[in-house]
């Protein structure tokens, strides 16, 4: 008998310290017998869960975390499929108990994450990475680094469409207001640029940024994908939060197509 008082305390003590039981309700309550019981541990367990995952939320000052250096296990990495991954900057990389630990940047998805946390019946504990750094082990650890490193292979549609984000992410955070896509002999150079400073990325194989420049020209709704003529077209365009009116133009050069996209956020438009 004292076992089960104790274990009744217990479950009562968890909800008064969430603040919604009443004394009168722990009466009423544990006059109903073993259902009651058994529904209101349910309760106190999912109460405890989003009070736990809030609290995670609510510190918004994450501990940092080096992805370069983590191990992941196959099953974690089920935690989140590739594309939800890409598309939210979430990457989970370790559980340890009913504890799992996600690496998030500044503009990743946490309404997704919460959900997660919630259907799983895990608590997720938030560590802080740049974006740069969460896409390169997504890259690594989910197997894509041949999307955009081999020139002898085609993009499908979901991997255009993370490459095209990847690239209008990585100016949102560097502040640029323009991209140039640069044709040499064998490459395409990228370029950020912004009124204080011009940042290189990564080159591309030339296949693979001609497919993705036409994937811009789609998004302005270009009938015609043909390069070698001047076109030029806007679009709209919103990722990790940042809204942007785009400008592209294009035009022909020594090596191929050149390209630049002019970004301007929304709020600054008009």
């Amino acid at each position: 008998m004292k076992k089960e008082a104790k274990g009744e305390g217990g479950i009562f003590d968890l909800f008064r310290r969430f603040g919604v039981l009443t004394p009168t309700d722990e009466v009423e309550l544990k006059a109903t017998g073993d259902e009651a019981r058994s529904l209101l541990r349910g309760l106190a367990n999912r109460a405890g869960q989003l009070l736990r995952n809030s609290s995670s939320l609510a510190a918004r000052e994450f501990p940092p975390v080096n992805l370069a250096a983590v191990k992941v296990e196959d099953e974690v990495l089920r935690i989140f499929s590739k594309d939800e991954a890409l598309a939210n900057l979430l990457f989970a990389f370790k559980v340890e108990g009913d504890v799992v630990q996600v690496a998030v940047a500044q503009d990743s998805s946490f309404i997704v994450a919460f959900h997660r946390a919630l259907k799983l019946g895990k608590t997720f504990k938030y560590f802080l990475a740049s974006s740069k750094d969460l896409r390169a082990a997504i890259v690594k650890h989910y197997k894509l680094e041949d999307r955009d490193e081999c020139s002898e292979q085609t993009l499908d549609r979901s991997g255009l469409e993370w490459l095209m984000r990847s690239i209008l992410i990585r100016a949102a955070e560097q502040g640029a207001t323009e991209i140039h896509f640069i044709p040499g002999a064998k490459l395409m150079a990228v370029e950020y640029r912004s009124s204080a400073a011009i940042t290189k990325g990564d080159p591309m194989p030339k296949k693979i940024a001609r497919t993705v420049i036409s994937g811009f020209k789609q998004e302005c709704g270009f009938g015609s994908t043909k390069r070698g003529s001047m076109q030029n077209g806007t679009f709209e365009k919103t990722v990790n939060g940042h809204s942007f009116r785009i400008v592209l133009v294009t035009g022909p050069s020594e090596h191929g197509e050149i390209a630049t996209l002019f970004l301007t956020p929304i709020d600054q438009a008009d």
